[in-house]
């Protein structure tokens, strides 16, 4: 049997999981701290502004919340509840985000599958912007896209949104809109015009993003599915 460990592994490297067991990874916490600590890391070369430290609570609970959400996806399994840590500042935000901006891909196939855990996944991506500024949802976050003021996040966060662009999350009036702004403008986009309602029909596969759609999530042992996926 895989352990907690080899799947976080295999997420970071490659976007994928397969699990062959409801996730635990309480028994290996210190080894998977040790290994977000080093994903965090690279991950806050690309970000620019004030050095962040890594906040490893905040990053073990969104890598629970990831390993849940895939398994729930993939073995259609309702009882396992979703955790949903709460940001408490900008390193909060970057820790979680190492493997919170794969979860934008579960969401796209849990929206698909018709079943509770989309509504879930939703919570969490409005409450985590870095995150679900990637993913299709109208309406916006339910967290200030500020990021107390660290810079680097806000650019970060306005790089993501001229990927997929909706007017319900584009930052308010401000330092954050105005980098938005610079953002869009630099890549000749137009920032959507904010709106405080949206209406919205649900994603569809023609407007998932594909094979950049991660992370994939099947069980252990559906290798042809998993071929399929791939293909």
């Amino acid at each position: 049997m895989s352990t907690f460990t080899d799947w976080l592994d295999a997420v970071l490297l490659t976007g994928e999981s397969v699990q062959d067991a409801p996730p635990d990874p309480h028994p290996e916490r210190r080894a998977v701290v040790a290994r977000l600590r080093a994903a965090f890391d690279r991950h806050a070369l690309a970000v620019a502004g004030p050095v962040l430290p890594f906040d490893p609570d905040t990053a073990f609970a969104a890598a629970s919340l990831l390993a849940v959400a895939c398994w729930r996806q993939a073995s259609g399994e309702s009882t396992l509840p979703l955790p949903c840590p709460e940001p408490a500042g900008p390193a909060a935000h970057l820790s979680a985000d190492v493997t919170l901006r794969l979860l934008p891909g579960v969401y796209c196939r849990a929206v698909s599958a018709d079943g509770p855990l989309a509504g879930e996944i939703e919570t969490a991506l409005r409450r985590w912007p870095l995150a679900g500024v990637r993913a299709d949802l109208a309406g916006g976050p339910t967290t200030d896209t500020a990021f107390t003021g660290h810079r680097g996040l806000r650019l970060l966060y306005a790089e993501r949104l001229a990927v997929t662009p909706r007017a319900g999350w584009v930052p308010p009036p401000g330092p954050a809109r105005d980098i938005a702004e610079r953002v869009f403008a630099g890549r000749r986009l137009t920032l959507p015009e904010p709106r405080s309602t949206a209406s919205w029909c649900g994603v569809g596969w023609s407007r998932c993003p594909g094979r950049n759609c991660r992370p994939r999530c099947w069980p252990a042992g559906a290798s042809s599915a998993a071929s399929q996926s791939r293909a």
